[in-house]
């Protein structure tokens, strides 16, 4: 933990620093700095900007803009000024370099307030020789409901989605979070109901969903509960549900957690097994006890860029060394950061999410539902 707030630390205070380099440099680009009170005023601007908009970010959402704004000003200066040793002889390159993190900024946090907003269908086709019947399933995660989408937008996906005459829909967590109002829960659930489903909608715990990260709740576990039940939505935590002949449904909870051997036995084996998970976990050991199909959501794909190439980076993406101790860490990073994974009978499907957390911007990856195809190979 002290090594964690120590690299925390060293980031901010370096981003600091260059933020007031970059203050420093535009500055003298109009008016030579030269008395020391100046420096030392801009100095003190710089700190305020970058600590007051990072703390602006959960607070609320305009303040988050301009801190992820801000951010990318710095992240682009300190590129700019590799590039600059060697343009610097350049005259039109020196009149315009400076201006250049400030535009590159501002495009690409639009960019990602319009990504947030326009959400894409994603479609995948998997085959299986224990199916007698084809099926489609739609996974909605990570929702975060108001952050970015309204009521009626909700309802134009819902709609879309309906036309898709889906056999499953699966809502993988996170469909709510601390910052969704009781009235924004209510609305989230019952727009999401509408959705046609042959075999019903089913819904699993995020990390988010049960207002664990504030004490100020603005709804309460019973509160939630009550309402997705009162929209006929399947509430399937460390719970199964059978299918027809051939198909099983297991959902697993966020901090209500079993063995998997609790929730299945040997004679579920000879169906077709969808597991929904709202971490990207335990793909080693769910694929070695039988599960075809793992479905999940929460890491967004990074949401905010270079967040995703970071966890990319980190992990090892569906590694089979890791640690009977890792695999059953709930609190691990992922085995999955985005799209799909296949082994033998095993498939695994991340989704990045309709939404985000907290901030309305979404500069890595996409905002998507997911639409699986799972089709019989008899």
């Amino acid at each position: 933990m002290t090594f964690f707030v120590i690299v925390i630390f060293l980031i901010f205070a370096i981003m600091i620093c260059l933020l007031y380099k970059y203050i420093l440099d535009v500055y003298g680009s109009f008016k030579p700095i030269k008395k020391k009170s100046i420096k030392v005023i801009l100095f003190f601007i710089s700190i305020i900007l970058f600590i007051g908009s990072i703390l602006l970010i959960f607070r609320n959402k305009v303040g988050g803009v301009l801190s992820i704004f801000l951010i990318y000003i710095i992240m682009m200066y300190f590129f700019i000024s590799i590039i600059n040793i060697f343009l610097k002889k350049n005259k039109k390159w020196r009149k315009i370099y400076l201006f250049i993190p400030v535009l590159f900024s501002l495009l690409f946090t639009s960019y990602g307030l319009y990504n947030m907003k326009n959400i894409v269908k994603t479609e995948y086709t998997i085959y299986s020789d224990k199916l007698n019947n084809d099926y489609k399933a739609i996974l909605l995660s990570d929702l975060h409901y108001g952050v970015s989408l309204n009521d009626n937008e909700l309802k134009k996906y819902c709609d879309e989605i309906s036309e898709l005459n889906p056999d499953f829909v699966f809502l993988g967590g996170d469909i709510v979070d601390e910052r969704t109002s009781e009235e924004e829960m209510k609305s989230a659930f019952n727009i999401l109901s509408s959705i046609n489903s042959k075999y019903g909608i089913y819904y699993i715990y995020g990390n988010h969903d049960k207002n664990m990260y504030s004490n100020n709740k603005t709804f309460t576990l019973e509160e939630l509960e009550r309402t997705i039940r009162d929209n006929n939505i399947i509430i399937l935590e460390e719970d199964k549900k059978y299918i027809n002949d051939d198909v099983i449904l297991i959902g697993r909870g966020y901090d209500v957690r079993k063995n998997l051997d609790e929730i299945i036995s040997d004679e579920d084996s000879s169906f077709y097994s969808i597991l929904i998970d709202h971490v990207p976990l335990e793909y080693k050991s769910n694929r070695e006890k039988g599960i075809n199909l793992e479905l999940s959501g929460h890491t967004h794909n990074g949401q905010i860029f270079p967040l995703g190439l970071m966890q990319k980076a980190y992990n090892f993406i569906a590694s089979d060394d890791k640690t009977d101790s890792e695999i059953n860490n709930i609190h691990n990073l992922s085995d999955l950061v985005y799209g799909i994974y296949q082994k033998d009978d095993f498939t695994a499907i991340v989704s990045s999410g309709m939404a985000g957390w907290a901030i309305p911007i979404r500069t890595e990856s996409r905002s998507e539902y997911v639409v699986i195809n799972i089709k019989s190979k008899n």
